[in-house]
């Protein structure tokens, strides 16, 4: 089996439906290694495509809740007005007392609902956490076996370096989801290139 038009695919759009087939792909090469140590390439290369499977599962079903969730606040936020409104058309005497009391009531919703939000944001940050916990020990291993002169140290400083923002306990950027998937993607070409050329 080629793996090079899935590959092509993945680098452009990854989807779960590739990431299945190329899965495919591995297991017969696993099942069919003519060594230990292509054996271990291919078990590597599954490890690395079973996480990114998980990422990209992971990060649509995160999405799509924070998406539903960010509807809801909207909605709340316009359900407001018209309960300000029902309050002014039946109040009669106590106008000001119904109009005060009803927006008190519709703004505490509405921040409650934004706390959700906040919370979904949080989910996600420490998705993104743990996914770079898993890309640092594919990295390492990446880098140990084509660069096995580094110092641990150094090793260490080169990887940290990529993953310092995810890390640390700071809201993430927009762009931290691509360049998680990026190192997905480059880890796999890397992986799969060394096993072409046994």
């Amino acid at each position: 089996m080629d793996p090079v038009p899935l590959l092509q695919r993945i680098l452009k759009k990854p989807s779960s439906g590739d990431l299945i087939s190329l899965q495919t792909v591995l297991l017969s090469w696993e099942e069919q290694a003519a060594s230990p140590l292509a054996r271990g390439r291919a078990a590597a290369a599954l490890a690395l495509l079973g996480d990114f499977y998980a990422y990209l599962v992971g990060l649509e079903s995160k999405l799509e809740a924070h998406a539903f969730a960010e509807l809801a606040s909207k909605m709340d936020m316009g359900a407001v007005g018209g309960v300000v409104v029902e309050n002014m058309l039946s109040a009669g005497e106590k106008l000001l007392e119904r109009i005060l009391v009803g927006s008190f009531s519709e703004a505490l919703m509405v921040l409650a609902s934004r706390q959700y939000v906040k919370a979904f944001n949080r989910d996600l940050d420490a998705f993104y956490q743990q996914v770079a916990w898993q890309l640092r020990a594919h990295l390492w291993r990446f880098s140990a076996a084509r660069r096995p002169g580094l110092t641990p140290p150094e090793r260490a400083h080169l990887i940290d370096s990529l993953f310092a923002s995810i890390l640390d306990k700071e809201p993430q950027s927009d762009a931290t989801p691509v360049v998680l998937g990026c190192l997905f993607q480059v880890l796999l070409i890397g992986c799969i290139t060394a096993m072409l050329s046994d």
